[in-house]
């Protein structure tokens, strides 16, 4: 069972974040990989800039003493773009993520569904994020890995319902599982249950109606429904703590609280 520190914990300094993950005492983390909103590694360095990107890497894993379990990627074309050009681009994006987690034994990434296009019609949005998430997982099964959608807040995949409709289009198609997003939307996580059941990996942060911020314990998650429910059927994915740096928030005490929480179950 493996339980990572985010690199959010520090999303200015990829170095800076697996120091804090060091000493907070995680020797696991979950490295992010959302070209346009956190560069720790950027999918199209792994193109462009490969051996580079992997030597750098390499070292401040070594530096730090953490190893990479997993990933949060976002190629930085929206999933909806199927105009030939982006296609492609982002196919190479993922083809050279796939490599870089093959090369450090990642087995997993989270993929970002980036945000909704406002001028469409919510239907014609999802069809054209299913066709590109068919070939993300293409892609995955190729190479021995596995990507799994996050439902996210202000994306074309938000709400219980719409979540559900994607698993019914993909029914092989994992999730990350993130409870603050669900909170953020007023939604008790119990009525999350049929999204849990699908979950590959489980992003931890506590999160209140209007934000997915709160203080670990102070929020609207029932954690210790969450963790129950996992680990009774016998779950055998992993967690990331995932708390994001900000200057109204105690980032480290909520890591190491988090942690703590899932320790008692894990």
């Amino acid at each position: 069972m493996s339980i990572a520190c985010s690199t959010s914990i520090n999303k200015n300094s990829f170095e800076g974040a697996l120091r804090s993950a060091s000493e907070l005492g995680f020797n696991s983390v979950d490295v992010l990989c959302i070209d346009g909103y956190v560069n720790h590694v950027k999918t199209a360095d792994l193109i462009d800039d490969w051996e580079n990107t992997v030597d750098r890497s390499t070292r401040l894993f070594q530096t730090y003493g953490v190893v990479p379990v997993s990933l949060n990627s976002g190629a930085g074309i929206q999933l909806y773009d199927r105009t030939t050009d982006a296609v492609a681009q982002r196919k190479a994006e993922v083809q050279a993520l796939a490599r870089f987690m093959k090369h450090f034994h990642v087995p997993i990434s989270a993929v970002q569904p980036r945000q909704a296009d406002a001028t469409r019609a919510w239907f014609d949005v999802f069809d054209d994020c299913v066709e590109t998430l068919e070939e993300h997982w293409e892609i995955a099964i190729a190479e021995g890995i596995k990507f799994a959608l996050e439902p996210h807040v202000g994306i074309p995949f938000e709400s219980s319902a719409q979540v559900r409709r994607l698993l019914d289009a993909i029914p092989e198609m994992p999730l990350i599982y993130d409870p603050s997003h669900f909170a953020a939307q007023g939604i008790d996580v119990r009525e999350t249950d049929r999204l849990l059941d699908r979950a590959a990996w489980v992003h931890v942060r506590d999160g209140v109606s209007g934000t997915i911020r709160a203080h670990f314990g102070e929020g609207d998650v029932d954690f210790d429904w969450i963790f129950r429910s996992l680990r009774d059927p016998g779950y055998d994915g992993g967690f990331s703590i995932e708390y994001l740096k900000s200057m109204d928030k105690d980032i480290a005490g909520d890591t190491r609280r988090g942690l703590d929480a899932a320790l008692q179950y894990f």
